[in-house]
């Protein structure tokens, strides 16, 4: 197929009217609508920018893998890798494929992680017993981030860094909120550089989440365990 003639959605000029506030309202519904609509590839254009939805495995295997230089990520990753480094996710071509590579073993077998990942939940489900004892409201999407940092850090830093989650987990939730509005609203974000109230604090959480990522690594007993 021929992406450029790929079916979909075209708004030359980026005005808040039609598919484009309702695809930014709720963007899964939309592609979930979209899909069904117009098939497994969907062209996306706003103005100058187009972006391809694909929704069939193979064509994603073969993005991924078989054809992975045939393709890039395109502007919307930017500010991913601006804000969380030069990783899985923001990296293209051969950059991709030698990091991908290099990480895979890690990820060959899950058993290694299992323990880990119970633990992490088990602690979830205490923290969600203890509210409703409390009869406290409870943050869903705080603490799934809470339990991925969890399990992150017991399985790759030895130690449960969700315990420190007033510092930590409060900068990553800042930084994972700026960067989602960021991708869904690409016409309208001041630049980073521009010292809004919003730009400032997004600064201060980046600096906070690097400056306690930094002590956590070098203080995790795998780390010392090495030197």
């Amino acid at each position: 197929m021929d992406l450029k003639k790929a079916p979909g959605f075209s708004q030359p000029i980026p005005l808040p009217f039609g598919q484009l506030p309702v695809a930014i309202r709720n963007p899964l519904d939309y592609l979930m609508s979209a899909r069904e609509k117009h098939g497994d590839v969907l062209r996306f254009r706003i103005g100058p920018l187009v972006a391809y939805f694909l929704f069939e495995p193979s064509h994603v295997t073969r993005f991924l893998e078989i054809n992975q230089t045939n393709y890039v990520r395109g502007m919307f990753h930017l500010p991913i890798g601006t804000f969380l480094g030069d990783n899985l996710v923001a990296c293209d071509g051969s950059d991709l494929k030698r990091r991908r590579n290099a990480d895979q073993p890690a990820f060959q077998s899950v058993e290694p992680y299992v323990d880990d990942s119970w633990l992490a939940a088990e602690r979830m489900v205490e923290r969600w017993d203890e509210a409703a004892t409390e009869q406290c409201p409870v943050d869903v999407g705080v603490e799934m981030q809470k339990v991925m940092m969890a399990q992150f850090g017991l399985n790759f830093l030895g130690q449960d860094i969700s315990q420190h989650d007033n510092q930590i987990c409060g900068a990553f939730l800042s930084v994972s909120d700026y960067l989602q509005y960021r991708i869904h609203h690409p016409f309208t974000t001041p630049p980073l550089w521009l010292p809004t109230p919003c730009n400032q604090r997004v600064k201060r959480a980046l600096s906070s989440l690097r400056r306690g990522m930094g002590q956590l690594a070098g203080s995790c007993p795998i780390h010392q365990g090495e030197g």
